[in-house]
């Protein structure tokens, strides 16, 4: 519970210093564009394959193909569900796409990794980064389709289709598990370097959202009431679903905590990264990710309670 609380106070901490920098002149449009490349192209990949060094065991792979399996199942229902509750909200198509990548992408490399590392150890980084595999798939053609005011069937087109296999996050996972399959070890500077430079991914997206946040007047952060309402479906209703559903399948363990949790996570920091990179509404992205992220400090330690309670942790 600590380490939850400790946890999300820091990115606030991170989010205020992004916030300041904007506002006092230290950031503008081109550096927020540059820190948003770094973060997708440089810092994140080297995050995944730093967590994927681990040695090859078949339990650990069962486990992997199972939470691979509900990852995928996840993201496409999820996706059904956003597609529906939007649909009421009667915004425009970019503004949109933005809820709905709200609703389908949590937080799961820039809070999830830290957390569960702190409540599983390394194991539980690994895990997580399989089950983020279905986050960069969908992340990468759905998210994409949904942020540029697109509709989903696009996603069939080959370039989104080819944008599924070639991105960096993808590219990384697949390095991750190569190296995971033969238990190849890197070299112990390149491993450390990798180690290095993704340890920097969440301090710096945190830091990109609160500048992109500096935009704004300080009243106005929390002014949108259907985003407050996002954030009740992202951290209350859409993990209650998650953990319903598994437990009732026979799910348990870290099969199901893993899932329940990242579920829980508030709306994914690339939310307002991606969308400033690919003309979505950048500034809504951005108070979706602070106004999640402020309610998490609460809901996130009834979930690490609840999963307890039920000795699923």
């Amino acid at each position: 519970m600590t380490a939850v609380l400790n946890q999300v106070l820091v990115f606030g901490v991170f989010l205020l210093l992004g916030f300041i920098l904007k506002k006092k002149g230290f950031f503008n449009e081109i550096t927020d564009k540059a820190f948003g490349d770094l973060v997708v192209f440089i810092t994140l990949p080297s995050l995944i394959i730093s967590a994927m060094q681990f040695p090859f065991s078949k339990k650990l792979l069962l486990e992997s193909l199972i939470l691979l399996a509900i990852s995928f199942s996840y993201y496409l229902l999820v996706t059904i569900f956003a597609e529906v509750v939007v649909k009421y909200f009667r915004l425009s198509r970019g503004t949109a796409g933005v809820y709905k990548f709200i609703i389908i992408f949590s937080n799961v490399g820039f809070m999830g990794y830290p957390l569960l590392h702190a409540i599983y150890g390394e194991i539980g980084v690994f895990q997580a980064a399989i089950y983020n595999i279905g986050f960069q798939v969908f992340n990468w053609t759905v998210g994409i389709a949904l942020l540029k005011g697109e509709s989903i069937k696009s996603i069939f087109s080959w370039e989104q289709v080819k944008m599924m296999f070639v991105n960096p996050g993808i590219i990384a996972v697949a390095i991750g598990l190569s190296l995971f399959s033969f238990s190849i070890k890197l070299p112990p500077f390149l491993a450390e370097a990798l180690k290095e430079i993704g340890a920097i991914t969440m301090p710096l997206s945190m830091i990109l959202v609160g500048s992109i946040l500096g935009e704004l007047p300080a009243r106005e952060i929390f002014s949108d009431f259907k985003l407050w309402v996002l954030g009740i479906i992202r951290l209350i209703i859409l993990p209650a679903l998650t953990f319903v559903i598994l437990f009732f399948l026979g799910i348990r363990g870290v099969l199901l905590a893993i899932p329940v949790i990242l579920a829980a996570m508030p709306a994914a920091a690339n939310t307002a990264i991606f969308a400033n990179k690919y003309g979505g509404d950048a500034v809504k992205g951005a108070q979706g990710v602070f106004i999640s992220t402020v309610l998490s400090l609460i809901t996130l330690l009834g979930w690490i309670y609840l999963l307890s309670y039920f000795k699923i942790i």
